[in-house]
């Protein structure tokens, strides 16, 4: 599958141009020189990757990209920067995704973000100023106090 002016965009995992996405390269086909050109992406990646969450805001969706991260599972966020095409897109053809780079850590990932889930609705209370602050949060918004690590 070719993109406009005959370009195929592939995923590499190291820089080929300063200053440039160091994630995608262009290459022309029949060749392996790059263009710096702006051109449609088709996106292949090295690894086989899997659609894990589905989010409604940029933030949240980097929200568990990095809850991921710091679990150990290698993770990317697309469709970062297509807010631009909305209204030329369906909203939801365009919100942000998280891709997971291994199959086997599905499970583990899916509970993670079910139990990310499950606390936004609930609130914790500042044991040292009482102020009410959401689940989601490790310190107080208010006065900085530590909130005992849940597991």
């Amino acid at each position: 599958m070719l993109g406009p002016g005959g370009f195929i965009w592939r995923a590499l995992r190291r820089p080929f141009l300063p200053g440039v996405c160091s994630s995608f390269r262009c290459f022309s086909p029949g060749s392996e020189t790059t263009s710096s050109r702006s051109h449609a992406a088709i996106f292949t990646f090295d690894t086989p990757v899997l659609r894990i969450y589905v989010a409604a805001s940029l933030s949240q969706a980097h929200l568990v990209q990095q809850m991921l991260l710091a679990a150990g599972i290698p993770s990317r966020v697309l469709n970062e920067h297509s807010g631009g095409a909305l209204g030329e897109l369906a909203s939801t053809s365009i919100w942000p995704e998280v891709w997971i780079d291994r199959d086997q850590q599905a499970d583990l990932a899916s509970r993670l973000i079910t139990e990310l889930e499950s606390r936004a609705d609930e609130e914790q209370i500042c044991a040292t100023c009482g102020e009410i602050n959401p689940s989601t949060f490790e310190i107080c918004w208010r006065c900085d106090g530590q909130f005992p690590v849940t597991a």
